[in-house]
């Protein structure tokens, strides 16, 4: 991700969160761990443990502020029955936690989740995007596969499509190749895939270059992209993945 809550561009941070619906018999309603995924598609973790003065632990697990490498941040949070504001040091995998780290988080129990004004976090664990399968119907009406695999920025990717109009003649279609996690310079929400397959029937070998985007609000990813020409911007793509 951009680095930290929604964004851990910069060391000092506001962010607003609604909590969570039924929580343990517990000092505070922070107490426990949330998960989120960030606009460029990252895990976010955030876990509250104590009282009046409860320690937090923050984790994303592919910050472009950090190359790609998971970021980390770690202190003490002063908390109320609504608020907790965060204090701590924070640092790239790897790194000691050498960067002063804070933020500002605002408890609604009304919504059952944790929000910072972008991002939704629920105690349940969320993968981030580039990780794992996923799922759709191509605009042919075949079903699709696309699955990631890999840690930092780089991805081990596999695509199926069960009857791929691009093979003469139709018949399914397996590749296999790679994934680049902000092809779009600084934004994480892309990953650019180079992959090279075989036509089942004719055995013929097809490589793709194709661009897919992560959308954070319906936590789908869409695409290919359609290339525009050049100094334009790719446009949505027709094939929208689910999990």
């Amino acid at each position: 991700m951009r680095a930290g809550l929604a964004g851990l561009a910069a060391a000092t941070m506001v962010v607003v969160i609604a909590v969570a619906g039924p929580v343990r018999a517990a000092s505070t309603p922070f107490v426990g761990t949330w998960y989120a995924i960030d606009v460029d598609g990252s895990q976010q973790r955030l876990s509250f443990s104590g009282a009046e003065s409860s320690a937090f632990v923050y984790v994303d697990s592919r910050a472009t502020y950090c190359g790609g490498a998971p970021i980390r941040a770690e202190g003490t949070a002063a908390v109320t029955a609504t608020q907790a504001e965060l204090t701590g040091l924070m640092g790239c995998a790897g790194e000691p936690l050498a960067d002063s780290f804070s933020a500002t988080l605002t408890y609604d129990a009304t919504a059952g989740t944790l929000s910072d004004g972008l991002l939704t976090w629920s105690r349940g664990r969320m993968p981030e995007a580039f990780l794992g399968l996923w799922r759709a119907t191509d605009v042919d009406g075949s079903a699709m596969t696309l699955s990631f695999g890999g840690t930092g920025l780089t991805r081990d990717v596999a695509y199926f499509d069960a009857i791929a109009t691009s093979c003469d003649p139709d018949s399914s279609f397996a590749a296999t190749g790679t994934g680049l996690i902000g092809s779009v310079p600084g934004d994480g929400r892309f990953i650019h895939v180079w992959l090279t397959g075989q036509c089942e029937a004719s055995g013929a070998t097809i490589a793709t270059n194709d661009k897919y985007e992560y959308e954070v609000a319906t936590n789908t990813l869409r695409g290919p992209l359609v290339p525009e020409p050049i100094g334009g911007s790719d446009g949505p793509g027709t094939v929208i993945w689910h999990r």
